[in-house]
Parts: structure tokens; sequence; C-alpha cells
């Protein structure tokens, strides 16, 4: 295959990578006085509103949710601006006004912490283990489509292999070294590198065809098609889908994923993490509005010959790309800054998973295994644990290569779980007679049925049809005009993204026909299970806690792990059950806080002092 990169590509490139690199070597030396585990995993506390606010949207965006998100709007419409602008201010909304300072005000350094002091060590245990699953195979299927997008623009002269090993090697070094005050600073680099990109490719479409043309095209080829209100949940995309079902799925990532509440947790105050908060709504509509502009722009520009129908492009994930090496390799450096931009997406989200892991291992593993470890010990210990999930992304990332299909496939079924966590942290904050039997049966229930439906929607569901696509301005189409061969990308795309089979990937227009009435909950859009996995755990949680509380007596809760819908309205007063609370939380967080004490030891016992606090607590819990 003929390399494609430049030399002045592979220069940007590198020098992409050193640079995140040298921000965990200067962390490093700036804290080399201050080595404790609190620095290391919450940066004690003192990070303000811009870096924390930004790392959060990086770690949230990995590279395929920007391939795809531009995908899908060069074949399904504008319609996606919905899902970028209203479902993220309302989950947004919930989740910085709810959730945020609830998490924030117990100062937890997990957010499975929470459920451990509301439910008991079991509950925590179930989301604990699902988070596990998720984040190392999520972490190793962002480095694999990075690997692969690097080793097919570079020729395949750096194999997918290489490429995984020094995106997981330069990502574990500065999280290892750096701590997370590396992995917040690194983000925002990374982030300026993946805006950058998406607004070249935006800005390249309107000065070769304009503004005003970019829209006729787009108005005349159905892409505007924002207006669909058709009620049917089969139908993939529609207003009440991305809506709804939109809404559904931004808030668990939103409001309880580890990776998020961890870094708003490192704000050096409330308000602080209110800032960082309102920063990372705005970026999440920021980046989906230019991949949605960016998508409308490829559209009209490949208008009349659409790449993947003329056969120069195997995979719709694989779009992104495409566009980048046939548009700027006339510019040597600009495709090396574009595609560093999408391989800093990969490092941004893996970062951000392999310093939540290694927290959580240390605060729910490590901490119960070696009780009174000195916090020098203890630290040495996380940064170990780092390391190796480190090394075990690489594995996860060349088994995703290996099975092929099947990796997004079990990405599927954890994803499923992610409403039946999240609703495990509502009925925990919003309904007092929630107990930890009634939970688990809520969560049982709710996360089985999600799987049965997902299973059966891999056997059942049509695939979804694309818009109008055209190939007929394909002869006098000029691909090469930047001096691209078509050989040569084609070659590029044809491995480009290959492993993601889901909805985007194949553009087949369904087959109408006649189903029993159980096997159309198969044709249910994917993008209502999180809708319809949280009803499921709330309802049936909420029942069993009733029938529980009956048969073994009503279980004591405190006040202050519940909303109070007080503090989510800033016109309502203060009153004298808020001075008690102040009191309470206190205490609740001498239960959970790890950091050292004035003598360097650290006590881990968290389940007898769980314990022996919440029926203390109890005692004065406000009705």
């Amino acid at each position: 295959m003929e390399a494609i990169f430049h030399w002045a590509d592979y220069v940007v490139l590198v020098v992409m990578l050193l640079a995140s690199a040298s921000i965990g070597i200067f962390y490093a030396f700036r804290s080399r006085g201050q080595n404790s585990s609190g620095n290391f995993m919450m940066a004690d506390r003192k990070m303000g509103s811009l870096p924390v606010g930004i790392s959060m949207v990086a770690s949230l965006f990995s590279g395929i949710y920007i391939q795809g998100s531009v995908s899908e709007t060069y074949f399904r419409g504008i319609i996606n601006f919905a899902g970028a602008v209203i479902p993220l201010t309302i989950s947004g909304v919930i989740a910085g006004r709810i959730f945020m300072p609830k998490f924030y005000e117990l100062e937890l350094k997990t957010v499975y912490q929470y459920l451990e002091l509301r439910f008991g060590v079991t509950v925590r245990n179930c989301c604990l283990v699902l988070g596990y699953a998720f984040g190392v195979m999520q972490s190793g299927l962002v480095t694999y489509a990075a690997s692969l997008v690097l080793s097919t623009v570079t020729g395949s002269k750096l194999s997918v292999f290489t490429c995984t090993v020094i995106l997981s090697a330069v990502c574990t070094f500065y999280t290892v070294i750096g701590g997370i005050k590396a992995v917040l600073w690194a983000d925002c680099f990374q982030m300026c590198l993946v805006i950058a990109s998406l607004i070249a490719a935006a800005t390249q479409a309107v000065i070769q065809i304009g503004f005003g043309e970019i829209w006729l095209r787009n108005l005349n080829g159905g892409r505007i098609n924002f207006f669909n209100f058709d009620p049917d949940p089969r139908v993939y995309v529609t207003f009440w889908t991305v809506i709804i079902g939109g809404t559904f799925s931004w808030l668990p990532p939103m409001s309880v994923l580890q990776i998020q509440v961890q870094r708003y947790g490192t704000c050096k105050s409330q308000q602080t993490a209110h800032m960082a908060f309102g920063v990372f709504v705005a970026g999440c509509i920021l980046l989906t509005s230019l991949c949605v502009i960016a998508g409308v722009s490829m559209y009209a520009l490949y208008v009349d010959c659409d790449p993947l129908s003329a056969g120069y492009l195997r995979e719709a994930d694989g779009l992104l790309p495409y566009y980048i090496l046939n548009a700027f390799q006339h510019l040597p450096g600009v495709p090396g800054l574009m595609i560093s931009g999408l391989c800093s997406a990969a490092l941004s989200t893996t970062s951000s998973i392999l310093n939540s892991i290694a927290t959580i291992t240390s605060e729910h593993v490590i901490s119960n295994i070696w009780k009174d470890l000195p916090d020098s010990r203890y630290l040495m210990i996380t940064r170990l644990v780092a390391m190796i999930f480190g090394c075990v992304t690489i594995a996860s990332a060349t088994l995703g290569s290996r099975i092929g299909s099947i990796f997004p496939a079990v990405i599927g079924v954890i994803g499923v779980f992610n409403g039946p966590i999240f609703a495990v942290f509502f009925l925990g904050l919003f309904f007092r007679r929630a107990n930890s039997q009634g939970t688990i049966v809520g969560f049982v229930v709710g996360a089985s049925i999600g799987v049965w439906i997902f299973i059966g929607s891999l056997i059942y569901l049509p695939l979804p049809g694309s818009l109008e696509l055209r190939t007929d301005g394909c002869e006098d189409y000029d691909f090469a005009a930047n001096a691209t061969t078509d050989s040569s990308v084609m070659n590029v795309v044809t491995t480009m993204m290959s492993m993601v089979t889901n909805e985007s990937s194949t553009l087949v227009p369904p087959v109408a026909t006649s189903r029993p009435f159980v096997i159309e909950l198969y044709n249910i859009s994917r993008l209502w299970y999180p809708t319809l996995c949280i009803v499921l755990v709330v309802v049936v949680g909420l029942v069993a806690s009733l029938i529980f509380e009956a048969i073994a007596g009503k279980q004591e809760v405190d006040s202050a792990l519940l909303w109070n819908w007080r503090e989510s309205c800033c016109c309502c007063p203060k009153t004298s059950q808020d001075d008690d609370k102040k009191v309470r939380i206190t205490r609740i967080q001498s239960v959970s806080a790890t950091f050292p004490d004035d003598a360097g030891n650290k006590n881990h016992d968290d389940s007898k002092e769980t314990g022996y606090a919440m029926g203390e607590l109890s005692s004065t819990a406000v009705e």
C-alpha cells in the first residue's frame, strides 16, 4: 500500500504525542513535593472550572462518537441537531442541579461510595462490576479504532498493534506519573485539536461552495428533517426519539459516570463545580453541533457522487477520515493535524478511564485487602494499578481486532446496563422507601429485559435505511483534485472502522415483513433502550421495596443521602433543617473519606465504619 502521510504529517503526529507526554512530566516534577493519593486522584480538590469542564467533554466524546456523528448526519439528516441541543441541555440541567451538588457535598472519591452508604455493599458491587467491564471494553475499543485509522493513513508502515502500543504507552505514561492534573490538562490540549479538526473540515466546504449552497443542497436532499413527529417507537430516528430517548441516553453518562463525578470532585468549591458543569454542557453542545455541521458540509460536497455508493468508501463511519485525506492532501501537515485530533479523542477517553479505574480499584479493592496502609505505599499501588490497566487496554484492543463484529456487540450489551445503573442512583436519591433488596430486584429485572431485547434486535431488527444518495455525478467529480489517488484513499477506508457494525455502519433499507407481536419488540429503536430500562428498574424496584418493607420492616435512611428540592432551587431560603443536614453530611464524610490522617496512615475498613456510622446517623434522620 502506498503511504498517504507526508513527512510533515508524521512530524505533527509525533509532536502531539510528545506534547501529551510532556504534560505528565511537567506535573510529575511540579507535584514531587506533594505526592499523596489525594493529589493523584482528586488534585487535592484545588482545580479551576475551565480545565475540569473541558476535560469532562474530552472524556465523554471518543473518536468513534465523533466519526459516527458526522456519518449519521451525512446519511440521515440534521435531525441529530435535536440530539445535540435539547437532550444535552435537559440532561445537563438535571445532572448539574440534582446529582452533582449531592455527590460534591459528600466529598466522595468514587460514585460507588454513595451506593454503599445508601444501599450497602451488595448493590455497590453489582454496579461496580459492570463499571469495570464497561471501562475496560470502552478503552480498548476507542484505542483500537484510533490505531486502525493511524495505521491505514500511514500506508500500514505502522501496524495496528504497533499503533495500539504507542497510543496506550503515551496515555498510560502521563496518567501514571502526572495523576489527574496531567489528565485534565492533557484533555484540554487534545480537545483543542479535536475542535480544530472539525472546524477545518466544515470551513473547507464553505470555502469551496459557500454556506448558502451547503444549506440549499441539504434542503433539496432531505437532510433538513428536524420535524419528524412520527410516534412509532420502531422508527429509527424521530423528533420524539432524539428528545425523549436522547435525554435518557445522556442522563447516565452526565450524572453518574465515575470519570465525570471524579472530575468535578477536583474543583475547589461547589460554585467552581457548577461553573465547570456549565462549561461541560456548553462544550458537549458545541462539539456535537460541529459534527453535525461537518456532516452537512460533506453531504453538500458529495451530493451527486456519494463515496459509499460509488465504491470509494466501504464503511459509513470512515467518512470523516476519507474526507480529510481527500480534501487536505495538498496541504502537508494538515491531514496529520486532523488525524491527530481523532487520535487525541481516543487518548482523552482512555486516560480518563485509566485514572478512574485506578481510583475505584484502590478505594474499593486495595483498601479492603491492606488496611492501615501508609499513604506513600497506597499511592504507589494506585499508580501500579493504572499501569496494569494500561496493559489491559492493549489486550482489550487486540481482542477487538481479533473478534471483529462480536466486540461492538459486547459493548452494546454493556451499554444496556447504563440505564439500570442510573436507575439505581435515581431510586436511592429520590425515594426514601427504596431499599437494597427491592433495588436489586429492579436492577436484575430491568437489565435482563434490556439484554433480552438487545440480543433479539441483533437477529430481528431491520437495518435502518439512508436518505437518498446519488452517484450520477461521479464521472465528472474530481476525487483526485487534492493529489490523492482513489486507490490510496480506498485502501485507507477499506479497513477503517470495519469493526463498528452498528446502525450507522450498514445502510440497507428496512424490509417490511409481518412479525408476531413479541418479535415486534425487537424492532424498537435502540435509542429507546435506556428509557425502557430506567423505567423498568424504577417501577419494579419501588414495588419490590414496598413488598420487602411489609415483610422485614422499614429501613431508616438519612436525609443527607436524599434529594432536597430546596437545594436545586436557588431562590429558596435556608432552613434549620439545612444546618442540621450539614452536621450529618460532615459525619458521613468521616465514613467515606480515605485521605491520609496526620500520621500519614489511611483507615480503609469501610464495611465496619459504614455500618456503625449509618446506624448512628439513622437515628437523626429527618422525614
